[in-house]
């Protein structure tokens, strides 16, 4: 695996028990990152994201639940990212501004 996934694997785990978004394969994906392993991570709940909308909205446009986990290969890890959609029903709170 090239070393910049490594270094973006390991970054990521420090986003663990947060939502999160990912963009693989040309499509979105967002959900509470669970887990990461050497060459995947896991959001669990999980949900695709059709139309994403304005990284600054509070929900995506179009998407739809996943009816589990996400394993998401690190390989096809295109861009990750923790828009303000990303935390719109997710079972975890979202830190308040200072």
């Amino acid at each position: 695996m090239a070393i910049g996934k490594v270094l973006m694997l390991d970054l990521l785990a420090s986003y663990t028990g947060q939502p999160i978004a990912v963009l693989c394969s040309g499509s979105w994906y967002r959900g509470v990152l669970k887990e990461v392993g050497t060459d995947y991570i896991i959001l669990d709940p999980a949900r695709a994201v059709a139309q994403t909308g304005p990284f600054d909205a509070e929900k995506p446009a179009v998407e739809s639940a996943i009816a589990s986990a996400a394993i998401i290969s690190a390989a096809s890890l295109a861009m990750v990212c923790q828009p303000a959609w990303a935390w719109f029903e997710m079972p975890v709170a979202k830190p308040q501004k200072k």
